[in-house]
């Protein structure tokens, strides 16, 4: 929620052009917080089922909106290319450990920036 509180409110400066605040910040938490206080009240089999299903179905239909308006063939051929490109690269930046110039990154890298890699595509 902390991750992803600046980044609703710069898409709702974006969209609507309200200026990005400390307010507006603490208005987005205060509103997730009260959407999960009451999904949690009503309790696992319903409210928390509820809330997901409602997540479910926005996620399909914004998928579905983004490939009708965002051109299919485009998509397509992108998504294409990249599953391409991920999977011959994949192995090279798995296994990638600087040895010979001992720049220490991948060594250096904590559990945060793994789990924001992790976490980053179900955003």
């Amino acid at each position: 929620m902390g991750l992803a509180t600046p980044l609703v409110t710069e898409c709702i400066q974006y969209l609507f052009g309200i200026p990005h605040t400390l307010q507006l910040d603490a208005i987005i938490i205060s509103c997730w917080i009260l959407l999960n206080a009451i999904c949690v009240a009503f309790g696992l089999q319903k409210g928390v089922k509820i809330a997901s299903d409602v997540r479910t179905y926005l996620s399909f239909l914004m998928l579905g909106w983004v490939f009708i308006v965002g051109g299919a063939s485009f998509i397509v051929n992108y998504f294409t290319d990249s599953v391409g490109t991920l999977l011959m690269y994949m192995p090279r930046m798995l296994f990638y450990t600087d040895p010979i110039g001992k720049g220490g990154f991948p060594q250096a890298w904590t559990v945060f920036y793994w789990a924001w890699w992790l976490f980053t595509p179900f955003k």
